[in-house]
């Protein structure tokens, strides 16, 4: 099975892009998977707040049954270190794996969080918790470590010094996250940095790589500027043969 899809979908600045002029935001899920057919989003909007166990439910049922969802966990938890929101984090979100919706949760490390004993541990605590765990890290530190706990993601980023490169750890499951290559990167704000369009033969390279890979897999584009990640997603969906999802399943 291949999921491909964005890092979220709700942008102010995809509308008049992507989205209609007019559309009102409750209206951009739907819009997101019945006029563009995905089958996968990635929620973002997790890293920013605690989601509330209403907020998920509400997600859940404007969406078709074929439909899969990966969570990205709260903010505090990973650049702050804090696990105090865990428990409830999974409390709120378990809704999504009883219902078998879920691809899995997306720990995402900043650039900051090398390799030390120190951080070894704390991963190995989130993972001790969280189910279908994905961890991204994004310092080159990290190249060597490898872990049967949790899939290490795959992630395209620019090639700048001490940054992750583009390799496949993965064991069972082959998760995807393609941030642009801008090299600008510590110039730009964070919204700007994402400023990136994949060309045609970019995508080919990428698909090439991870297309040996067997087993699932799920490709989300972060290149999320005036909405350049969905744009690519659907080429790049076209690419590697996919099909939209049917709503009438």
């Amino acid at each position: 099975m291949i999921f491909v899809g964005t890092s979220g979908y709700q942008f102010d600045d995809w509308i008049g892009e992507v989205y209609p002029e007019n559309i009102k935001s409750k209206e951009l899920l739907n819009y997101y998977w019945m006029h563009y057919g995905f089958n996968t989003v990635e929620l973002n909007f997790t890293y920013y707040t605690l989601p509330s166990y209403r907020s998920i439910v509400t997600i859940l049922r404007k969406l078709p049954h074929n439909f899969y969802i990966s969570v990205k966990l709260y903010g505090k938890i990973t650049h702050e270190k804090n696990l105090e929101y865990l428990d409830k984090f999974l409390e709120n979100t378990k809704i999504l794996m009883e219902e078998n919706r879920l691809i899995g949760y997306l720990a995402q490390f900043p650039f900051s969080f090398m390799k030390t004993k120190e951080n070894i541990l704390f991963v190995n605590l989130i993972a001790e918790k969280v189910p279908r765990l994905f961890v991204e890290f994004r310092h080159a530190s990290w190249i060597s470590f490898d872990s049967e706990k949790f899939e290490i993601v795959t992630i395209d980023q620019p090639k700048l010094p001490n940054f992750y490169p583009f390799i496949i750890k993965a064991k069972k499951f082959l998760y995807v996250r393609l941030h642009g290559r801008n090299k600008n990167w510590f110039k730009h704000d964070v919204k700007t940095r994402y400023n990136y369009n994949y060309s045609t033969n970019e995508m080919i390279k990428i698909w090439e790589t991870i297309k040996k890979f067997r087993g699932d897999k799920a490709i989300y584009f972060n290149n999320c500027f005036k909405g350049k990640a969905l744009k690519n997603a659907l080429l790049f969906r076209k690419l590697v043969g996919g099909e939209k999802i049917d709503i009438f399943q």
